[in-house]
Parts: structure tokens; C-alpha cells; sequence
């Protein structure tokens, strides 16, 4: 329940947002950061006071208890560890490094919004709560999930001027937290490549259906196993190394017909030149998404573009909202929003089915 609450709160603050920040937009990170306060908080004292909602919660809780990071400084995960040895010297309570990183986070996701139309950030906010899963998941990735914001941002800052230093800075940032996000600097050349047509993107979606459904893991396990970082190549062979079985992967693969219908933004040349860049890093995200979808350990480091990939339905609902054609805008929001209830109402389990330090200590 409080998982839907939290869904209908934060449509209703950011479709009231969109309708008065033009009167206040003189500093886009400020204002969206005042006038979205009362979301961000919210959403920091559910994800903060979380308790043992995901499996890594009590593995995380220890090192904030005992702040053992030895691990963390030998994988370079400096900002981690940091912020985790000053909360034990200002011996602050083990469940505040959770409210820390989490408002990183928030403050991260603010700055993507302000990468987006703000007439229309009610519809991500939509894609992020109810598609992405990053909202639930979060609560158990902790580090993963907070260098996903800084990825995000980071791909979104990198056609702007000065664009490549921002992107290597915020992919160094994102590695000193989980260092999986070193993963993304190749993704450099995305700034010179030219941006994407209809007819490369149903390319590229087809293909990622057929080498995700062939098995492509198999084939990089078997013959390129030295692109899999070395703090993932213990995975292979054991427990991880599996694919989640077809009822986890169709519930995972039900959005793909909304990714072709959104084409038709390339092929009537919708998208301006930003938008277009955006969309393009979207699709590429979901692609490696799907390539990668049935096996755990693969499934991990496509978690990376879960934010991103968003960006194609983004843009096609908002190309709906826009143009009035409320019909078909409303009957695939509900769909969206309808699938994320039962997860949290109907059959709510590990990340969402959410305990709270609050009732525990009631």
C-alpha cells in the first residue's frame, strides 16, 4: 500500500510542477529541487528507512555497523567507503548511511528531470516508478542503483558543450561508488556517432530479440569471457550464472511492442536534434537490455541502462500527451500503471513488499 501511495503522490507533485514552473525558472536545478521536495523526501523515508526489504540490507548494514570497507577500497570504490568511515567517526546510527546515499540519488534523478520537458516529467516519473523497477530495486542494489542515476545523467550531459570532460567525470564519480560503471566509457563514441534512423533502430531491436533469445551470454561466456569485469568473472559456473525461467523473462519482455511502436517518432522525423540523442542512447540501452536479459550476472551489468532505456516511451507518451491523442495516452499509462499495482498490491514480494524501520520500532 504504501508503494501505490507513493506512485499517486508523486504523478499528482510533478503533473502540479509542470503546470506552474514556468512562472519559476530562473535556476532549473533549484526549482525543480524546492518546488519537488515534498516527493524526493518521501521517496528518501521510504528508501532510508527501509528494513531489510532488499537481500543485500543486512550485508549493507553491517559494514555501515562495523564500517569494514577494505573490499571497497581495493575494487576503488573510494566515495563509498568514504561516506561510509565518516558516518562511523560522527558514530551515527548504521541506518543513516541508507538516508545518505539514497538523497545522492534523488539529488542525481532532480538533474535528470531537468534534462527533460518539464510539461511532461510526470509521464517519466510514470516509467520510473511503474517500468523501470529502479524505484523498488534500489532498496536492495544500494551502490549499483546510486552509480545508475550519475551513469544516466552523465550519458544525458554528453552531446553539451564541454560534453566529453562532464561524461568521464560522472562515470569516475558513479565508478568510486559501484565500479561495474567503468562498464560506460566506451559509450563515449555515442557523442560522434550519428544519430539513429527507422530503419537502424528496427534493426537493432530485431536483432537484440534474436541474440537475447539464442542465448548471446552463452557466447560471450564461451568465447569473450575477458569483457565480463573481473569482479563478475567469479560468477560464471556458480550460483548466479542462470537464466530467471520464462515466467520472470515474459513479465520482463511485455513492453518490447510499446519500443516498436515508438518508431514512428524516427519516421515522421518527430524529434529534435537533443531529443533525437536522447532517444537514440534509450533504445541502445533497452537493446543491450534484451541481448543480455536471461542470465543474472548479464541481467546486473544491463541494469545500467535501466533509467535510459526509459527514454523511448518517454517520448512516444509524451508525443501522445502532446498532440491530444489521449485515447491511446491513457489506455498504455494504465496498462503501465495497472502492472506496477499488482506487483506492489496483488503479489508483492522481496523488493516490493516493503518493511519499515518506523513500524518495527513502533
Amino acid at each position: 500500500m504504501i508503494y501505490a501511495i507513493n506512485l499517486i503522490f508523486s504523478i499528482a507533485c510533478t503533473y502540479s510542477f509542470s503546470r506552474y514552473y514556468p512562472s519559476y525558472n530562473k535556476n532549473k536545478f533549484f526549482t525543480y529541487f524546492l518546488f519537488l521536495f515534498p516527493m524526493w523526501v518521501i521517496w528518501l523515508i521510504i528508501c532510508g528507512g527501509q528494513d531489510a526489504v532488499g537481500t543485500d540490507y543486512t550485508t549493507y548494514y553491517s559494514i555501515f555497523k562495523t564500517q569494514d570497507v577494505t573490499l571497497y577500497y581495493k575494487k576503488l570504490e573510494f566515495i563509498f567507503a568514504y561516506v561510509v568511515e565518516i558516518c562511523g567517526f560522527l558514530e551515527l546510527d548504521p541506518q543513516t548511511p541508507f538516508y545518505i546515499f539514497y538523497f545522492i540519488g534523488a539529488l542525481f534523478f532532480i538533474k535528470i528531470l531537468t534534462k527533460l520537458q518539464h510539461e511532461s516529467i510526470f509521464i517519466f516519473i510514470i516509467l520510473y516508478i511503474c517500468i523501470s523497477t529502479v524505484f523498488n530495486n534500489q532498496l536492495n542494489g544500494l551502490r549499483q542503483y546510486i552509480a545508475l542515476y550519475l551513469c544516466t545523467y552523465a550519458l544525458m550531459v554528453l552531446p553539451e558543450a564541454k560534453g566529453v570532460q562532464k561524461f568521464l567525470i560522472y562515470i569516475i564519480l558513479a565508478a568510486f561508488i559501484h565500479s561495474s560503471s567503468f562498464l560506460l566509457l566506451p559509450l563515449v563514441i555515442l557523442r560522434f556517432y550519428p544519430n539513429i534512423t527507422f530503419k537502424g533502430a528496427l534493426i537493432l531491436l530485431i536483432f537484440s530479440i534474436i541474440f537475447g533469445a539464442l542465448g548471446g551470454y552463452s557466447i560471450i561466456i564461451a568465447h569473450l569471457s575477458f569483457l565480463i569485469p573481473t569482479h563478475y568473472q567469479h560468477y560464471i559456473g556458480g550460483t548466479f550464472d542462470i537464466g530467471y525461467g520464462i515466467s520472470k523473462t515474459i513479465t520482463k519482455l511485455i513492453f518490447i511492442p510499446f519500443y516498436f511502436y515508438s518508431l514512428y517518432l524516427l519516421k515522421d522525423k518527430k524529434l529534435d536534434c537533443y531529443n533525437l540523442y536522447l532517444y537514440k542512447i534509450g533504445l541502445i540501452g533497452y537493446s543491450i537490455r534484451v541481448m543480455f536479459l536471461n542470465n543474472l550476472i548479464f541481467n546486473r551489468i544491463g541494469n545500467t541502462f535501466l533509467l535510459i532505456s526509459m527514454l523511448p516511451l518517454y517520448f512516444l507518451l509524451r508525443d501522445l500527451y502532446i498532440n491530444q491523442k489521449y485515447i491511446k495516452f491513457i489506455l498504455i499509462t494504465t496498462f503501465f500503471i495497472t502492472f506496477y499495482l499488482s506487483k506492489v498490491l496483488l503479489f508483492p514480494t522481496q523488493e516490493y513488499l516493503y518493511k519499515s524501520i518506523y513500524l518495527t520500532n513502533v
